[in-house]
């Protein structure tokens, strides 16, 4: 005999018993070798319906709506966090271009960002400056192109700003 042999006989036990037998998993008596069928599974709804060990379901069931607010609320602030590094890599992305020379000036980083925000947001803002050899940006996108659940309108009317600074190396 297999090493699974011990392991089959106690799987199988659970579905066939002999006569006068009762299962073990559903407490129905069985008449011959047989597996558990339809009918007798219909005789045993009528103990699930009235019995009461499944209360507990009705308030379960209020609860619901709370954990489902309280689930978007989450989903929501976890899509903003994430379109916020996403505007920081842009941004970041921008400044390091310019700073190395890639970009020649302030207007073209500045719509070198903004082109990329502008997946992000159509309403994003840029602004650059460079002073004394640092390179300042400052990009902001509302809240609502952020969090795109839009259920709950919590954070709605808030703008998100990230910043960034560089050197300019060349």
């Amino acid at each position: 005999m297999s090493d699974k042999g011990p392991i089959r006989a106690r799987f199988l036990s659970q579905f066939y018993c002999r006569k006068g037998q009762v299962s073990n998993k559903l407490g129905i008596s069985l008449i011959e070798h047989h597996q558990i069928g339809f009918r007798a599974l219909l005789k045993r709804a009528g103990y699930w319906i009235n019995d009461e060990d499944g209360s507990a379901t009705i308030e379960a069931m209020l609860w619901i709506p709370f954990y489902f607010a309280l689930m978007l609320f989450v989903m929501n602030a976890g899509l903003i966090f994430y379109g916020q590094s996403q505007m920081m890599r842009i941004v970041q992305d921008g400044n390091r271009a310019f700073s190395v020379g890639r970009l020649e000036n302030v207007e073209e980083t500045e719509a070198f960002i903004l082109e990329r925000l502008n997946v992000i947001s159509p309403l994003a803002t840029v602004t650059t400056v460079l002073d004394q050899g640092i390179i300042y940006t400052t990009a902001t996108v509302p809240v609502e192109d952020l969090a795109s659940l839009g259920a709950i309108d919590t954070f709605d009317g808030y703008p998100i700003t990230v910043s960034s600074q560089h050197f300019l190396e060349f």
